[in-house]
């Protein structure tokens, strides 16, 4: 299983208004958008290439050849945003 690397950021600013605590957040997971590898080829130990659809020959049905090799679920998820506020009374 190839290395994984992800960096996440939070940043928050609390303020008061008239009694009540408004927090302002922003939260980013995957931060830099890396393509980890989660699910690998036993044949090849990636999650790019297979070398049993090498000696397969032609893929037929609804999927092609390029879906089966870039199969999301074989890659963590995408960068993901959160902005939002929370009220503390």
């Amino acid at each position: 299983m190839p290395a994984t690397y992800s960096v996440d950021l939070r940043a928050e600013k609390k303020t008061a208004v008239f009694g009540t605590h408004i927090n302002t957040f922003l939260m980013v997971y995957n931060l830099f958008d890396r393509k980890n590898e989660l699910g690998v080829y036993p044949t090849t130990g990636r999650a790019t290439y297979d070398l049993n659809v090498r000696y397969a020959g032609d893929i037929i049905g609804l999927n092609t050849f390029d879906q089966f090799i870039n199969n999301p679920e074989l890659y963590s998820t995408p960068r993901e945003v959160r902005l939002g506020l929370s009220f503390e009374f």
